[in-house]
């Protein structure tokens, strides 16, 4: 049975003081406003994806078309149309303690190699991407005029080899809110599929926010010819490893050339790109609940 969920008005919501800076002044009195309507499908079959499909069997999961998923996050988020042209869909609640999820298009920059998860010089690599993103989240502070700070990692990025994912949980301080980030990759022939999780509870421990990465992602099936062991001699190859796909996903750019190791630079595709990376994982919990589902 299709249902459809109603959302509030974004001066009666604080969600959106963190993305007001994207809208213009508009005087209440002036606006004539048509609140949209979100049609959530149920999983009936699998959603098909560009190199995949995800297929939820929880009786609260459902999902919204692309359409849909756009028209949330621009009335809700503040995107620009445009930038809808980076995400997939918006799934909703397909597990037990996941809130929603958004399923970014696949990265197509070639295979990932993953030996350099292996190096001695892991744990530094790592601390290095973290400071990297300390200065991108104080820059993205004073542009927004908002408090925003990275406190810890709450789940430590993890390679799962064997099913080719790659995960972490980050503690954000965001305007005084306490908020988690969980970010993962799924890797395939050409690149991987990067999944934006935004759990139920927040205070969750890094153990229980891994399982969750687990039950999200075994629910996307790659297609046959675009799983990571289709890898074929010829194929692209990736020019950053595990370690450059955990920087762009934290959204700094690692780079090796001339010794300058991790670079804190935000990522340049738009200007807000870094908002598109952070923010709305943030906020779209404050529009679904499994609680409120009719």
């Amino acid at each position: 049975m299709m249902y459809f969920m109603k959302n509030r008005h974004i001066r009666d919501n604080i969600a959106f003081l963190i993305v007001s800076f994207c809208f213009f002044n508009v005087d209440p009195a002036l606006a004539v406003e048509e609140k949209p309507t979100y049609e959530t499908r149920n999983f009936i079959e699998p959603l098909s994806l560009s190199r995949g499909t995800f297929f939820a069997t929880d009786q609260y999961a459902g999902y919204f078309d692309h359409a849909d998923s756009c028209t949330v996050l621009v009335e809700e988020m503040a995107w620009n149309r445009s930038e809808c042209d980076y995400i997939e869909n918006v799934i909703l609640s397909p597990v037990p303690g996941v809130n929603s999820v958004i399923i970014d298009k696949p990265n197509s920059e070639g295979h990932v190699e993953l030996e350099d998860w292996d190096s001695p010089h892991l744990k530094d690599s790592i601390d290095e991407i973290w400071s990297s993103m300390e200065d991108a989240v104080k820059d993205q502070s004073k542009r927004l005029n908002q408090k925003i700070e990275a406190v810890k990692w709450v789940t430590y990025p993890t390679l799962d080899k064997e099913n080719s994912i790659l995960y972490y949980a980050i503690l954000l301080n965001w305007d005084g809110n306490e908020v988690v980030n969980i970010k993962a990759s799924l890797f395939d022939r050409k690149g991987y599929v990067a999944f934006r999780i935004i759990p139920e509870d927040s205070t969750a421990s890094g153990s229980s926010l891994a399982h969750l990465v687990t039950d999200v992602t075994r629910l996307y099936a790659p297609k046959k010819i675009e799983t990571y062991a289709s890898f074929t001699a010829g194929d692209k190859v990736a020019a950053g490893g595990a370690l450059g796909v955990l920087a762009t996903l934290v959204g700094v750019k690692y780079g090796k050339a001339a010794g300058l190791g991790v670079m804190a630079i935000i990522l340049a595709f738009l200007k807000k790109a870094w908002i598109l990376l952070l923010g709305p994982i943030v906020f779209l919990k404050k529009f679904f609940s499994r609680k409120n589902k009719e």
